[in-house]
């Protein structure tokens, strides 16, 4: 039977509220949202979807409520509004969990011309305009405007709303900053000038890649603290790509993030359609206890494109099952609150009715499989953002190969490898896990050793974990097929 209203949770407002955010709205304002949007449409929407969480934009590069943070830039339109306490009461009145948005990643010009030192820098030292709104700048992930003023508007998001969490967009950076912050803290941290471009080969870029990374752990466990010193049930949730878990340890990550967003949001060019799925295997093999849910665009993923175009009904509820189907939970974002093409609509009712429909049975079900990929954290987390997806390649053919042939197969994480998870499966594919440290490659062979069997393929364990190269190739894959 279907519900003609969303369910009230029993976990409103304490620690385990997520455990019962299940399906998700998101709306993204835009400036002039404020005058022209209708709230009471996306609330009926909440209603339509069966949706149980919603989260929605707050403050950070543009604020929707009457903030009084100086150099918080609020939308020129607002006046006497609050859209977003709007449509916060709106979610709280049908028993919905509320998650704040904030988006970090870029300023107006009077907080730049006050502070200067927010303002990322190339390489070639000129700071950064906006790619696509060229009138804002930047910012410097890694700068005070993260550590410091960023934690202001956290504070009065948290104290004056009725929120369980805030989720935060592009707070990660865009890659190297050239800053002098950048460049003071990073030669005194490291005794390295900072890298001209990625390189595994390059002793600089290692040493950024892992300042980055203990900075911006440094900042989920600050922003976190924010919060729950004004409401201990709340998290800071970061967003997160498929690829993201790299930038952090897991340890961190199992502390701090009751669940994970992964903003995988549609296919690009000729992705194939599982690549949404492929998503729920490797947050399963990660985090295998952790809830994970796989943000949706309504909209094509392109370069070229309309924000506020629609993708076909088919393509939206193809990625958005995919994903569902490997255990993700669906989230739906949309951009602009003004809606002048609703095709989307029903397809988001259909993929959002179908999973309340197998949610009992999903949530109950344990996937089971012979064969495994090797999900290579320790390699994949030497690259950055853009060559990643290049270091992947034999990955993505591996697993082509076995959807191609209808083999059941799971991913395993090095990142957490023991004994007892490898013995779930007989065959282990390494596709190029290049970079295994001692201790993986003594529990790889021991796996061997128990009667597992392996497949290891091109560089598979030819560098250590810290990519230097090893010497004497250890042989996890003495009893491989190559």
């Amino acid at each position: 039977m279907l519900h003609t209203d969303v369910k009230r949770s029993d976990n409103l407002r304490t620690p385990d509220w997520y455990k019962s955010a299940t399906r998700w709205t998101q709306l993204t304002l835009v400036d002039d949202d404020p005058i022209r949007f209708d709230p009471d449409f996306w609330i009926d929407i909440f209603k339509r979807t069966h949706s149980n969480a919603t989260c929605l934009s707050a403050g950070g590069y543009m604020a929707f409520y009457p903030s009084k943070i100086e150099h918080h830039y609020v939308s020129k339109f607002l006046g006497d509004t609050d859209p977003f306490g709007r449509l916060v009461e709106g979610a709280r009145s049908l028993g919905m969990h509320v998650m704040a948005r904030v988006d970090p990643h870029a300023i107006h010009q009077d907080a730049a011309d006050v502070h200067p030192e927010w303002v990322m820098v190339d390489s070639g030292g000129n700071k950064m305009r906006h790619w696509a709104f060229p009138d804002v700048w930047v910012t410097c992930a890694y700068s005070d405007y993260n550590f410091k003023f960023m934690p202001q508007i956290l504070r009065e998001i948290t104290a004056n709303y009725d929120i369980d969490a805030i989720f935060a967009n592009r707070w990660q950076g865009h890659g190297i900053c050239y800053c002098e912050s950048c460049k003071t803290n990073f030669k005194a941290a490291s005794g390295h000038d900072i890298p001209l471009k990625a390189s595994v080969e390059d002793p600089s870029w290692m040493a950024w890649n892992e300042w980055r990374r203990q900075l911006l752990t440094r900042l989920v466990v600050e922003w976190d603290g924010v919060m729950k010193a004004i409401k201990p049930h709340t998290s800071f949730i970061p967003n997160m790509g498929g690829v993201s878990l790299m930038d952090f340890d897991t340890e961190i990550i199992e502390k701090y993030c009751p669940f994970l967003c992964v903003d995988d949001q549609g296919r690009r060019g000729a992705e194939p359609v599982w690549m949404a799925g492929r998503n729920g295997k490797r947050m399963r093999a990660t985090f295998p206890d952790r809830p994970a849910v796989l943000i949706t665009s309504i909209g094509p993923e392109e370069v070229y494109r309309w924000k506020d175009s629609v993708t076909l009904a088919p393509e939206i509820e193809a990625w958005t099952n995919s994903g569902t189907t490997q255990g993700m939970l669906p989230w739906f974002t949309k951009f602009n609150g003004v809606v002048s093409d609703q095709r989307w609509v029903q397809p988001i009712i259909d993929t959002f009715t179908l999973h309340e429909q197998l949610e009992p049975l999903s949530s109950a079900t344990t996937p089971h499989a012979e064969i495994a990929i090797l999900d290579p954290t320790t390699t994949l987390r030497h690259q950055d953002m853009w060559t990643r997806k290049e270091a992947e390649a034999h990955e993505l053919g591996f697993y082509h190969a076995l959807v191609e042939a209808r083999v059941p197969f799971e991913l395993v994480s090095d990142a957490n490898m023991t004994a007892e998870r490898l013995d779930r499966f007989k065959v282990l594919v390494l596709c190029n896990s290049t970079c295994l440290s001692d201790e993986q490659a003594e529990l790889l062979k021991a796996y061997v050793a128990r009667g597992g069997s392996l497949v290891a393929a091109y560089e598979t364990g030819t560098r250590n974990a810290d990519n230097s190269r090893r010497e004497t190739p250890s042989s996890p894959t003495s009893s491989a097929t190559r």
